[in-house]
């Protein structure tokens, strides 16, 4: 069970998107992907390395309070404008 499916009670389909697809279609993963200005560091030794403090929760209790937050912002209309190729790769997936 994926840990979406798992955090949401929700039926979740992975679709792999093949990059000759989107080199073809001239699509970045700026126009898709939602975290795209986002550095991900895997690795929390800095942060125990200068001091600071280090997550003390996984992932998926992370991912489920960003859930349960998220679905209390009944007014949040997510940012689209970015992401405007998202409905045309689902498409191509589905058909």
């Amino acid at each position: 069970m994926s840990t979406f499916k798992k955090i949401t009670n929700s039926p979740s389909k992975i679709k792999e998107v093949e990059q000759k697809f989107l080199t073809e279609n001239e699509i970045g993963s700026k126009q898709f992907f939602p975290f795209r200005d986002v550095s991900y560091l895997m690795d929390t030794t800095k942060l125990t390395n200068d001091g600071l403090p280090t997550p003390a929760i996984n992932l998926e209790k992370g991912l489920e309070r960003s859930y349960k937050w998220f679905k209390q912002q009944r007014d949040f209309v997510p940012p689209r404008h970015s992401m405007n190729k998202v409905d045309f790769i689902l498409n191509a997936y589905t058909r």
